[in-house]
């Protein structure tokens, strides 16, 4: 792995944890930014299990909302 693709990744988790961008606009930014392909990005990200913070929060919703499990019941399984 060479290292401009090291610092895409950390780029891409660093938008998608802290900066609230989502996974596909981060990895897009992150291309561009550091000249490296979306696909050598996505292979490591999904790697590696990375996850946007709007999806942790929109899965969350969805599981309480319109599911109906709890909060603790999300958490134990």
């Amino acid at each position: 792995m060479d290292s401009n693709l090291f610092k895409s990744i950390l780029s891409v988790c660093k938008r998608m944890t802290d900066l609230n961008y989502t996974k596909q606009d981060a990895i897009k930014i992150s291309a561009k930014k550091f000249k490296v392909t979306q696909k050598e990005i996505k292979k490591y990200v999904d790697l590696l299990g990375i996850e946007s913070k709007r999806y942790i929060e929109s899965k969350k919703t969805f599981l309480t909302k319109k599911i109906g499990l709890t909060y603790e019941r999300i958490n134990n399984d």
